[in-house]
């Protein structure tokens, strides 16, 4: 899968998996024996790019186990982020020297009869004013997608939960978009703080990034 973040020292890796194979992989060191044949194929489809991306950004053989809130654990001196889609998988990796958090999100883009109903709860009214008539459903995903990301790299930093309608997505073009928060995650991550992601499409889906800079992290309360 082609995606160029144009980010320097970040590796992503991504692509479509065979589920029928990747389901009868061993997963019992990682606790999911028990879990459904699509769960474990997900699973180890994301994993399995993390393991590459962390051998091909530096040389490590490491595959990501199961942390709290089902959160991917990495090997000290590393971060990263996991997405999956029920055909694609990726994930992305960092050093922490250069990076404090990444969010990366993989989604299906949704069907034009689907989007209507979806976008009170996805989108903000400012965000709904901004959609335009075409590719609603490139649109709606694109956003969602976003925010997904957003999520996944700012939860660990703050230790905040937060949703939909605490983020919204100010402008996108030409695979960089601008975001900004509406809600106070802590001290150092207020609202109206603005983050800037990458994204583009690859066939049927979207893929979207947020990086933090280590300099950038505000961890904590």
């Amino acid at each position: 899968m082609l995606f160029r973040p144009g980010l320097a020292n970040v590796c992503f890796i991504g692509g479509r998996f065979d589920r029928n194979q990747l389901a009868k992989a061993d997963t019992g060191r990682l606790g999911l024996n028990k879990a459904s044949a699509k769960r474990r194929a997900e699973f180890m489809a994301g994993r399995r790019c993390a393991a590459e991306a962390l051998y091909r950004l530096a040389g490590v053989h490491h595959m990501p186990a199961i942390g709290p809130k089902c959160a991917p654990v990495w090997p000290a001196g590393f971060t990263g982020s996991i997405s999956h889609s029920d055909t694609h998988a990726a994930a992305v990796v960092a050093r922490t020297q250069d990076y404090g958090a990444l969010g990366v999100d993989i989604e299906p883009c949704l069907a034009h009869d689907r989007t209507s109903a979806l976008i009170p709860a996805l989108l903000t009214a400012d965000e709904q004013t901004r959609l335009t008539g075409a590719c609603l459903g490139e649109q709606v995903t694109l956003a969602f997608s976003l925010k997904e990301s957003l999520y996944k790299a700012l939860y660990p930093l703050t230790g905040t939960q937060f949703y939909f309608q605490d983020a919204e997505v100010l402008a996108s073009a030409n695979g960089r978009a601008r975001m900004r928060l509406l809600t106070s995650l802590n001290k150092h991550w207020p609202a109206g703080t603005e983050v800037t992601a990458r994204y583009c499409r690859h066939g049927h889906h979207l893929i979207t990034l947020v990086a933090i800079a280590a300099e950038r992290t505000g961890s904590g309360v």
